[in-house]
């Protein structure tokens, strides 16, 4: 996954790749002989959106097996300028020469297509070349700037130990109510009830392996029975930036959630990692497993907390924003990523949701979503 590049000056090509599988949002690319080149005799799987390509001198796209069944090439909303081929084929020589100096490639595909869902797949070329007459401005980008460096405050200059042992709930939620950018450092900040952010705050970590908000295994509060209790909650409608940490619900929490998401179209999840299950590097929360055999139901035959809790992220009531590089693989949770109950614009820029016992990622009245790169992997047992 690729988000707002931008390339220039390349002898060869912006980019060579040889089966990578691509996805491209908002690149813009000047002065090259080449956007993407395919190497010879390979495949690739390449996604492109709202790019900007100038000056390109030969092909901008080569594309190297377009006979392959596995080859499958999209473009859209590609606005070009000084492009004259748009797209050659190695194999055949055939060229998608330019209608015009400014041109935009409103869609292209490339690869195996159905005309209906009673139709046998076959090999094609859909295209929708169209000449503008003015270039456009590039495109708005959709992921907020960081607060200044100088505004953040060390959460550990206000008291929070994050040594996994003692309870820094207090001093992050005073931290939170009095100050709008909070740089975590690396620790483990064992807490006990909900974080509730202000609608500005910012928390900013950086690996979120080494700096993880966590609960203890039977946390009294996220525990018995109930409605859904999250770790971490957002403002409604707030500007909130939450990157680079880690998120861990231990395994013994009913009502836990990982994170509750209901800030606005200008909030950002950026690099967030939900932990535990298979979605951990260990097992330091949670208690030695039974050695018999439970209901395969229960995940992976021999730890009954799987599938015990409720979803990992949750974005519901108006939440929407950003959310990119995020790993939500924790298999006690009932779901990786659950939405529902928005019509706020969202984007998924590279998710991963792996293993869970029911659902990977559910949507329930959801509008104005896109999704790009999201990895889906099936539980094993």
């Amino acid at each position: 996954m690729m988000v707002d590049t931008y390339f220039e000056g390349q002898r060869l090509a912006a980019i060579r790749t040889r089966e990578a599988g691509l996805t491209i949002v908002r690149m813009r690319v000047k002065n090259v002989p080449a956007v993407i080149d395919i190497v010879p005799d390979f495949r690739e799987r390449l996604f492109m959106e709202d790019c900007q390509w100038e000056n390109v001198s030969g092909a901008a796209l080569t594309i190297s097996l377009a006979d392959n069944a596995t080859d499958q090439i999209s473009l859209r909303n590609i606005d070009c300028r000084n492009v004259p081929v748009a797209v050659a084929y190695r194999q055949t020589g055939r060229q998608i020469a330019a209608p015009g100096t400014i041109y935009t490639i409103r869609n292209f595909m490339q690869g195996l297509q159905m005309d209906s869902l009673r139709a046998d797949p076959v090999v094609k070329t859909l295209q929708d070349i169209r000449v503008m007459e003015r270039f456009p401005a590039p495109v708005s980008k959709d992921i907020p700037d960081f607060p200044a460096i100088e505004t953040w405050v060390n959460l550990k200059s206000l008291d929070a130990k994050g040594d996994g042992v003692t309870d820094d709930t207090k001093a992050i939620q005073a931290a939170i109510d009095q100050y709008p950018a909070i740089f975590i450092p690396t620790g483990w900040y064992r807490v006990s009830e909900t974080i509730h952010l202000q609608p500005n705050t910012a928390l900013i970590g950086l690996n979120p392996i080494a700096t993880q908000l966590i609960l203890a295994n039977n946390t009294e509060a996220f525990g018995s029975f109930g409605a859904p209790k999250p770790l971490l909650e957002t403002a409604k409608n707030g500007t909130n930036i939450v990157t680079g940490i880690g998120l861990s619900t231990g395994a013994d929490n009913p009502r836990a959630v990982g994170c509750k998401w209901t800030a606005g179209v200008d909030s950002y999840m950026n690099d967030v990692k939900f932990i535990g299950g298979h979605g951990g590097m260990d097992r330091i929360w949670k208690q030695p497993v039974p050695t018999e055999k439970v209901s395969s139901y229960r995940g992976n035959g021999v730890d009954p907390s799987w599938d015990t809790q409720y979803w990992s992220l949750w974005i519901t009531n108006g939440g929407g924003g950003t959310f990119k590089n995020i790993w939500t693989a924790n298999t006690y949770a009932a779901t990786g990523t659950y939405i529902s109950n928005t019509s706020t614009p969202g984007h998924i820029y590279a998710m991963s949701i792996e293993h869970h016992v029911r659902n990977e990622i559910r949507f329930n009245k959801v509008s104005n979503w896109k999704v790009y790169a999201l990895q889906l992997v099936s539980r094993h047992a």
